[in-house]
This record gives C-alpha cells, structure tokens and sequence, in this order.
C-alpha cells in the first residue's frame, strides 16, 4: 500500500507578513503527516486517523461539518471543478502536534491533494495545488491564510529554506548552513485566541493598508508612524519584518549565524509587542532557548501559544535542549515537499 508524506512547515522569520503582500523564509520539517491508502471504485473518500478521527464523503460533499474533514472536502470541491476525481480510503498517523502553530492544517491539505493526484493521474503544477489547498482553508473553511503554509509544504526542498515573495510568488531556495541546529519548542499552549485574533489582526492590516491607499509591503517607517494607535504598531511590524527577512536571508547566504540569531530575536520582540500575538509561555520559551545558548529564537505561527522556535550551533543543540525539563523540544531537519513514498 503506497504512503504519501506531508510535512509541517517551521516558519524561520516573516510572521504575519505573508497576507501583507509580503517576504517570508520557511522550511520543512521531519515532523510530518502520513496517510497508507488506496483506490476505491466510487467517488467516496474514507479516512481514519487516531489524532484526528473518521470521517467519509462523496467528492463535491459541499456541506461544512465544522471540522478537520472540512479541509479534505474543500480540496476534493475545488479539485473536483478541474479534474475528475477518483475516491479513495487511508489511514492518517502524525507526528505534528496539532494546534502548535507548525500548520497541521496545511499538511493535510496538502496531503489529500497529492493523494488524489496520485489516484486520479492528473497534471498540475505545484504552485497550482498549493493555491487550490489555499483556496480550500481561505474558502471553504473559512480560516483566510496566506499562501506561505501550503507554498513550502508543496515545494520544500531537503538542506533548504525557501525565501517567498508573497506578492508574485517568485521563490528562492536558499541553503541552510550544516552548522546549524534547528529546535521546535512546543509550548503545550494551544491557540484558543488564534483565529478570532488572526482575523482582528488581518483586518487592522487591511484598514492600515487603506488609509495609506497602498499595500504595507509598500509602506514605510514614517508613514505608517502617522496611522492611528493600534494600526501603527501592526503596520511598523510587517514593514520591519520584511526588512529583516531580506536581512535574514542575506546571513543564511553569508553563514553568518550571530546575525541571523538576532534577527529572530527582534522579530519575536515585535511579535510580542507591536503585533500583540505571543503568550507568557512563548515568552518564556524564548528567554530559556537564549539563556541556554541558543544563537537566536522567537515564536512561530499565528501565535497566543503554539511553539517557538531555537537556532543553535551544532555543537550546543544537547545543552539548549536542556529546555526539556519545562517544554518539550523537537530537533528538526529541513526535509523535501510532500511526495510519495511506495
């Protein structure tokens, strides 16, 4: 029985610029969803996973549950207006700790939509698969991400970050240094506010962007000063934080890991307060990855819990991971896209 791999997206630096027309750096991980499956006859799709559940359908099923089934619905819908479907029955395991802020969600996504590829034999590019999962979360369950989550999950190369414009969607892989260690640190903080805040926070961006009458990605320090309390301090974060992405980049370039350490130093900070999306635990996360060695840390994800990530040079990665007595700590290796595997 064939498996397809989906792995879970660690966004190194660009937070909650993505829907900002935006530069983000992320990579994928070892941590990853699996599905064993097989082709069925019909158009029903039947899949089964402990974390998760059971749930059956029939391709271009438009009716919303509620639930994690609605991300396999929504990516059958709108593949099926493309292409003609067929069903198939699996069995999900996973190694991503759900609602951590490592994007499950887009795994999954992902991982149905290569499954139907695969049973269906149609073409598609992989930007165009990673827009049609978008299209599933943004649509049909009604969570309005950006593209960056589906993007690396899609086209995720081993040894690599990718370096994303959000705006055009050119790309760059850019080469992770063998020196450096990348830990996850899963807080235990599951991101209760995340969704009602996401939204609040997309929406100030967008009345930011409108009253300057240009997108954020746009906009600069001094302009954006002049917005109102609090659209001034979100709207600061995304112009600084494309700023640090492209610094970010430019240190992977150089192997230049002191920099890049403190570049995920600020944007944490800024997260924490002009964007007002860390937690305590994230906080604390952070200040415990530093103390212990770590080059460099921040939260990851849309934030209010969830997990932070540590850089760490190689040689430090056991004594950062010292952490573990209060969280619990993944060292993760950058990983290709999701594929098959037989």
């Amino acid at each position: 029985m064939p498996r397809m791999r989906s792995p879970a997206r660690v966004n190194l630096i660009g937070e909650h610029t993505d829907y900002n027309d935006g530069y983000v750096m992320p990579v994928a991980t070892d941590l990853e969803m699996m599905c064993h499956f097989k082709r069925r006859n019909d158009r029903t799709v039947k899949v089964s996973s402990k974390e998760l559940g059971n749930t059956t359908f029939k391709i271009g099923d438009d009716r919303r549950e509620g639930s994690w089934s609605d991300y396999l619905k929504g990516v059958a819908l709108y593949l099926s207006e493309r292409y003609d479907l067929g069903g198939w029955e699996g069995s999900i395991d996973s190694s991503i700790p759900i609602g951590s802020g490592l994007s499950s969600s887009a795994a999954l996504e992902v991982l149905s939509a290569k499954i139907f590829q695969h049973v269906s034999s149609f073409e598609i590019t992989p930007i165009e698969l990673a827009k049609i999962c978008k299209r599933a979360e943004n649509e049909f369950v009604g969570v309005r991400c950006g593209i960056m989550d589906q993007f690396i999950i899609t086209l995720g190369k081993k040894g690599s970050a990718i370096f994303l414009d959000c705006r055009s969607l050119d790309y760059e892989y850019v080469p992770i240094p063998e020196e450096m260690g990348l830990l996850v640190v899963d807080t235990g903080g599951r991101r209760e506010l995340a969704k009602s805040e996401y939204e609040k926070r997309r929406r100030e961006c967008e009345e930011a962007s409108k009253i300057l009458k240009k997108s954020l990605r746009d906009a600069d320090k001094s302009e954006v000063l002049e917005l109102p309390n609090p659209l001034n301090k979100r709207a600061l974060h995304v112009v600084q934080e494309n700023k640090r992405v492209l610094a970010a980049r430019k240190a992977l370039i150089e192997n230049d890991l002191e920099s890049f350490g403190d570049l995920l130093l600020q944007s944490h900070n800024s997260l924490k307060d002009l964007y007002e999306v860390s937690s305590e635990e994230l906080d604390r996360a952070v200040e415990l990855a530093k103390k212990a060695g770590a080059l460099g840390a921040r939260m990851t994800g849309a934030g209010f819990g969830g997990c932070a990530i540590a850089v760490v040079d190689r040689d430090s990665i056991a004594k950062v991971k010292r952490i573990e007595e209060e969280f619990k700590v993944y060292e993760c290796k950058s990983v290709d896209g999701a594929s098959l595997d037989r």
